[in-house]
């Protein structure tokens, strides 16, 4: 009988080992996966981000020439209308002076009576921020409709002092029917997010998320802070499910871009495979001790 018995529970030690030792595996190549699909995306926003990026630079360069005459200049606004025509993700270029007011501008001369004086991006760039790309969260253009965020860059004059800021937006469906086509499965969705946490764009993607803000959560207050590229589980702050994530951030822009997949969908065919296996096993162990007890009574039976 206790050598029944030690079979049956080394028959349920095994099949929790193996069932243990599956459950990894099948986490380990969605892991894979996650990472292969983090730099897709990463290759992605990297080059749709430089491109746009290189046209801030040539406004930026050429600075003084659309601050000092831009007054009744329309062949300036049509030089920047002609360059976010060249580019695929860009909506519109408008160049403001040291005060904030709009000189040049690619949708309307004369320029738009803009003053970006009190904006986030303006003021980034006045309080000495390094000369590099800022981006700005997501808003409706009033012009349009479409949801679309800012990047900006400084113009600089020869003292280094600020003297304007170049600044363009973007179309964020051009991401979202990017990330729309990929068609993951395990009910995936994909992010580009700005490393301060502000959501650029989410697939699945719903109205709310303009203009949010995730720098709460553990992507930002935990894993980032201890590698640049990862993969980790989490509780989505979005819909609650219990996911399977992996991140990338990117080296040359104030970017992020993530993956997830629903852990349901990732360990479902491990359930059904378990489920199976263990009520195989579970049947080996306990026919295994109630053969013996048959045995063992009956041999007691004089």
């Amino acid at each position: 009988m206790v050598g029944s018995v030690a079979f049956a529970v080394a028959v349920l030690a095994g099949y929790g080992f193996h069932a243990y030792k599956l459950r990894e595996s099948h986490i380990a190549r969605a892991e894979i996966s996650l990472r292969s699909v983090t730099r897709a995306l990463e290759h992605h926003a990297k080059w749709s981000f430089a491109a746009a990026d290189l046209l801030l630079r040539r406004v930026s360069a050429q600075g003084e020439t659309f601050l000092k005459a831009s007054e009744g200049r329309d062949d300036l606004h049509r030089i920047l209308a002609e360059r976010v025509m060249a580019s695929s993700i860009l909506q519109s270029i408008v160049v403001l002076d040291e005060r904030g007011r709009n000189v040049a501008d690619s949708l309307s001369f004369p320029p738009r009576e803009l003053d970006g004086s009190d904006t986030d991006y303006f003021g980034a760039h006045r309080g000495g921020r390094p000369d590099k790309v800022f981006i700005t969260n997501t808003f409706r253009s009033r012009i349009s409709g479409r949801i679309i965020f800012g990047m900006s860059r400084a113009i600089r004059d020869e003292d280094g002092n600020l003297a304007g800021v170049v600044f363009a937006t973007i179309d964020a469906e051009f991401f979202r029917n990017l990330y729309e086509s990929l068609n993951l499965g395990y009910r995936a969705t994909t992010t580009l997010l700005t490393s301060n946490g502000d959501v650029l764009m989410r697939v699945p993607h719903t109205t709310d998320l303009v203009g949010a803000n995730t720098a709460n959560a553990p992507l930002f207050t935990k894993h980032l802070r201890r590698a640049p590229e990862g993969t980790y589980s989490v509780q989505s702050i979005f819909d609650q499910s219990h996911r399977l994530a992996a991140y990338k951030k990117l080296p040359d822009f104030p970017l992020v871009v993530t993956a997830s997949y629903s852990m349901d969908e990732v360990l479902y065919d491990w359930k059904m495979d378990i489920f199976i296996e263990g009520i195989f096993a579970v049947s080996l162990a306990f026919g295994s001790v109630l053969a013996c007890y048959l045995i063992t009574r009956r041999s007691s039976v004089p």
